[in-house]
C-alpha cells in the first residue's frame, strides 16, 4: 500500500497500528519504521500493549489503536 492510500500515512496524529501475532518469538515490543507501530510479542495481551504504551509515552490522544 502506498502512502497516499493509507489514511494513516496522512496524518501523523490519526493512530497507530498494535500488530499482535503468535508467530513474534522475541521477548521485547518492536516499534516498527515509522516510529509508533509496534510489534508485540507471542502472548501479548491488548492491555498490557497499553500498559507499555503508557509507560513509554507512545499513547496518542484518546488512546486509540488499530489492531492487527
Amino acid at each position: 500500500m502506498s502512502e497516499a492510500d493509507d489514511p494513516t500515512g496522512l496524518d501523523p496524529i490519526a493512530g497507530y497500528i498494535d500488530l499482535f501475532c503468535p508467530c513474534h518469538r522475541y521477548t521485547e515490543p518492536k516499534i516498527m519504521s515509522n516510529g509508533i507501530d509496534i510489534a508485540w510479542p507471542a502472548g501479548w495481551t491488548q492491555k498490557q500493549a497499553d500498559e507499555w504504551r503508557a509507560a513509554k509515552g507512545l499513547v496518542q490522544p484518546g488512546g486509540t489503536a488499530a489492531t492487527m
